[in-house]
């Protein structure tokens, strides 16, 4: 639970529904009749979203009417090549008309537009995610070949997708790439990798799991809900175990079986068999599976999966979920793995005879979770833990969490990595993906506690959830790179305005949000332009009070256009609100534009207050800790974490009082100096050093912006920013008139008692500038000190 799809050109085309768009269709277009409203991000060329009557009431088809508004409101895109995709309808009767990019026959990762379309024909929404460059080449010097057998050298065993050539956006040029998706069999993990395709060097990597007839069941979870209740199971008696059109369940049961998985070289690995071990009983109900809470392999976990999978994928269904979109997801129960795996011992995860230990967590792993546009995916999965304290498959909340992660893979499609925006870099893909998951799970529960059950034996008080969304974070301050914790202050503002509604606004609003998700653009987006894209649709499908509502939400919570990130230092340094996770300093390795980046730039800036009038010197001190787990953020595991550079530090320094910025691809920032850093021996901690004239007076302070990135391929934890500042000395008092004389010299050497008015304005003037000269020469003399 824890930080291509696109088929090939020609079966595009071969689809009933493909259709390029380059240029608009000729003499339909017509010009809006209302207020239209747009969205543009800091330093973009175009709006990325555009709402009002973009398109006026027409008996046309969808797609014609997504024509039309593209040519008159985002004119510039009739120069690129998109192709249709599919249309699919919303809960309201509309329709969204999806387009993905191609340059050159070449699928652009992320990368496409998105038109609703109301049931009279008009055009309301657009929303653009484009690439408006092109790479160098568009014919690889690799060969898909070699990159799979690159990728295998790096822990990455291509599943049966191979590696497929694509384009990454960067910011800059964008870069020709192949893409690969790892096959590890029963390993909790799903890695991606990112090629050079002339080259084949690392561009990005990263794992793609997502962590967290008559029954009996828990309804939620054995916390909240303790006593089972009776239910209808909804499964196809004429298959075995337990399965629908939905889901279809699996037990994880230890055979001591051994299996060969790639780690960068074959390994000998104890895995689990998956299969299906529930049978109805003589009535051909399932009332005898009772759930086992010491069992390591029980069934109930397996019938929980089951009815808790099945249940949500009813509710969103009900809410205008398209039948297209659903394929039958996969739930594993009791999810255990080899000894050894933690600390990579090969001959105890080699061995059979030892037995299988807990996994406390649970993750999705969509089979493909490269291209935005899946075909024939019979692979997506959730994977529950059998964990040291609890059955994470008892758990509904945790399930519906897992399904969320489904769902955005079926609809938003949010990608890896970071999201690169004038301020820096922040991980709001994941940590939105974390957020929309978060808030399936209680649209349907109506509880704003995640998870009471798995927290057993974590020292959580009683009722107490891994989340809550009446949370207290809001951002910058709560920002750690750590994409569940980084989710919350999203799950909070929405429930905010949720939990306001009467059922009939719940219910509107779970449309409109689902809404959302379908209409969004293809790719990552930022924290507030999810925020936008979600008020603007519940204004028009809930009403604009609660449109309003849920914008002052947002702002409450730090989330608004914009946000340059900045966390005002205080006595002690700027900290992780959980000082577990520490705050993550991002790797090259971890943005899209890193291959040619000098380095990485943080998730937030810090404002500080230097001593003024003069140069003054700055120190920034950090100790790196390690957050822990197999999969950590590129600081190690059983992969290996990222196998390119450690974590080297930068420090940059702005003076004025404004934020930095930064452009990508290649990176530019508008520092005023960089300092000199250096890491301790033993690599755990560091500091950066930094002298420069902030000019001011002596004795008040003048604002900087810093920030602390990051040269390395890898990531690391960090677990404070502590800024010592050595101000300038104090300048030297003015001297006493030794000869006590309070007259004033003029010019000539003559005494002036008291002097005319002329001669004193005259002798005041000289003194002035004698004064400023005295200063300027002092003030010089500290600068070249």
């Amino acid at each position: 639970m824890r930080r291509f799809a696109l088929a090939p050109l020609a079966l595009l085309a071969a689809s009933s529904s493909a259709a390029s768009f380059t240029t608009a269709t000729p003499g339909h277009a017509s010009p809006a009749i209302a207020r239209i409203d747009t969205a543009t991000r800091a330093g973009a060329a175009h709006p990325w979203l555009a709402t009002g009557e973009l398109a006026p009431p027409s008996s046309r088809a969808p797609l014609a009417v997504a024509h039309d508004a593209l040519a008159a409101h985002a004119a510039w895109a009739t120069k690129l090549d998109l192709v249709h995709v599919e249309t699919v309808g919303l809960p309201s009767g509309a329709r969204v008309v999806a387009f993905e990019q191609t340059i050159g026959g070449v699928p652009v990762l992320q990368r496409g537009a998105r038109v609703r379309v109301e049931t009279d024909g008009r055009a309301t929404l657009l929303s653009t995610s484009l690439e408006e460059r092109r790479p160098a080449s568009l014919l690889p010097s690799l060969t898909e070949k070699a990159a799979v057998a690159a990728a295998a050298t790096l822990g990455v065993p291509a599943n049966a997708l191979g590696a497929r050539l694509m384009i990454l956006p960067t910011g800059g040029e964008p870069l020709l790439v192949y893409g690969v998706v790892g096959d590890l069999g029963a390993i909790p993990s799903r890695p991606v990798v990112l090629l050079d395709a002339h080259t084949g060097d690392v561009v990005m990597r990263w794992d793609a799991a997502k962590s967290a007839q008559k029954a009996k069941v828990f309804l939620n979870n054995p916390v909240r809900t303790p006593t089972t209740t009776e239910v209808t199971l909804t499964n196809d008696t004429a298959k075995p175990g337990l399965q629908n059109t939905f889901v279809k369940s699996f037990n994880c049961i230890d055979k001591k079986t051994v299996r060969e998985v790639n780690f960068g070289m074959p390994v000998q690995v104890h895995t689990c068999d998956l299969l299906q071990t529930i049978t109805p009983d003589a009535g051909g109900d399932y009332l005898d599976i009772v759930p086992e809470l010491a069992g390591r392999e029980d069934k109930y976990a397996e019938l929980s999966m089951f009815f808790h999978t099945d249940r949500v994928y009813e509710h969103v269904k009900a809410l205008g979920f398209p039948a297209a979109k659903i394929t039958q997801l996969n739930a594993v129960a009791n999810l255990r793995i080899p000894q050894g795996m933690q600390s990579y011992d090969l001959k105890k995860m080699a061995d059979p005879e030892l037995p299988l230990v807990p996994f406390d967590n649970a993750f999705f792993a969509e089979e493909d979770p490269l291209l935005s546009r899946a075909f024939d995916m019979t692979g997506d999965a959730m994977w529950f833990g059998q964990g040291t304290f609890a059955d994470f498959g008892y758990d509904g909340d945790v399930i519906y969490h897992e399904f969320g992660h489904f769902l955005v893979s079926r609809t938003i499609k949010l990608g890896a990595g970071t999201f690169q925006d004038p301020y820096g870099l922040s991980f709001s893909p994941g940590g939105l993906n974390e957020a929309i998951a978060d808030i399936v799970s209680f649209f349907l529960t109506d509880d704003p506690e995640l998870g009471e059950h798995t927290t057993t034996g974590m020292g959580f008080p009683k009722g107490k959830g891994l989340r809550s969304a009446t949370n207290a974070y809001v951002f910058p301050t709560a920002i750690t790179g750590e994409v569940h914790q980084d989710s919350e202050p999203v799950t909070a503002a929405v429930w905010k305005t949720w939990a306001t509604l009467d059922k009939p606004k719940k219910e509107a609003f779970q449309k409109a949000f689902l809404e959302t998700l379908m209409t969004a653009p293809p790719g990552n987006l930022g924290y507030a332009d999810f925020a936008e894209l979600v008020i603007k649709t519940v204004e028009t499908k809930v009403d604009a009070a609660t449109g309003s509502a849920l914008r002052a939400s947002f702002e409450e919570r730090g989330i608004k256009k914009d946000e340059p990130r900045v966390i005002e230092y205080v006595e002690g340094g700027v900290r992780s609100v959980v000082p577990a996770l520490g705050i993550h300093a991002p790797g090259k390795s971890e943005m899209p534009s890193g291959k040619t980046a000098a380095f990485a730039p943080n998730l937030f800036q810090i404002g500080f207050d230097a001593k003024a009038g003069g140069v003054t010197k700055l120190k920034v001190s950090f100790a790196v800790v390690q957050r822990g787990g197999a999969f950590g953020s590129g600081t190690g595991g059983v992969l290996g974490g990222s196998r390119g550079t450690a974590f080297t530090p930068v420090l940059l320094v702005k003076t004025g009082g404004e934020p930095l910025k930064f452009t990508y691809a290649p990176l530019a920032h508008d520092a005023t100096i960089e300092g000199t850093c250096a890491m301790a021996a033993d690599k755990k901690s560091g500091s950066c050093e930094v002298e420069l004239d902030v000019g001011g007076k002596w004795g008040e302070t003048a604002p900087l912006a810093m920030m602390i990135g990051n040269a390395g391929d890898n990531g690391a934890e960090l677990d404070a920013f502590v800024v010592e500042n050595e101000g300038p000395p104090e300048p030297p008092a003015p001297a006493a008139d030794p000869t006590g004389d309070d007259s004033v010299k003029s010019g000539c050497g003559c005494t002036i008692p008291g002097g005319s008015r002329e001669g004193s304005e005259g002798a005041a003037a000289a003194l002035a500038l004698a004064a400023l000269g005295l200063a300027i020469g002092s003030r010089r003399r500290r600068a070249l000190g």
